[in-house]
């Protein structure tokens, strides 16, 4: 099975991308990745944290965990899940923040340890599919008003 753990940065305004970006890998992968990186994972966030971007980029590379990231003018944002309730998503934050704001050499550095594409979404492919995004939303969120519920 596959994890996957997303995140955005640009939304507030006055920026001029959003950048969402994406980290995938296996249970195995995603193991390795925790090991490495959660002595360095207290209360992290991308916009405060340069200094964690060298132990960051090492455990992606060590885990070989893959990223994506995409970057547009226009794009719409999902809130799923809290950072500080999974360090997993630190990866998609380091990747969205650095993007979004040009700090070019962290992002280089996974490019070139093969760890990083980038992609380019537009209006069309937005619109193709809203729909099946727009239905994985309402069942996520039904999926976490149930669970609170069950609390």
């Amino acid at each position: 099975m596959i994890n996957a753990f997303l995140d955005e940065a640009g939304t507030h305004d006055g920026c001029p991308v959003v950048t969402v970006a994406g980290f995938y890998g296996n249970q195995n992968q995603w193991t390795i990745f925790r090991r490495k990186w959660r002595p360095h994972s207290v209360g992290f966030h991308a916009l405060a944290c340069d200094e964690r971007f060298p132990d960051l980029c090492a455990a992606i590379e060590a885990s070989q965990i893959n990223g994506l990231f995409v970057g547009e003018s226009c794009m719409a944002a999902v809130d799923s899940a809290k950072k500080s309730d999974s360090i997993e998503l630190h990866t998609a934050d380091f990747v969205s923040h650095c993007a979004s704001s040009h700090d070019k050499p962290w992002l280089q550095r996974l490019f070139d340890a093969n760890r990083l594409k980038h992609g380019h979404i537009g209006e069309r492919q937005l619109q193709a599919v809203a729909p099946e995004l727009t239905s994985l939303v309402k069942k996520a969120k039904h999926q976490r008003l149930k669970a609170k519920r069950a609390r």
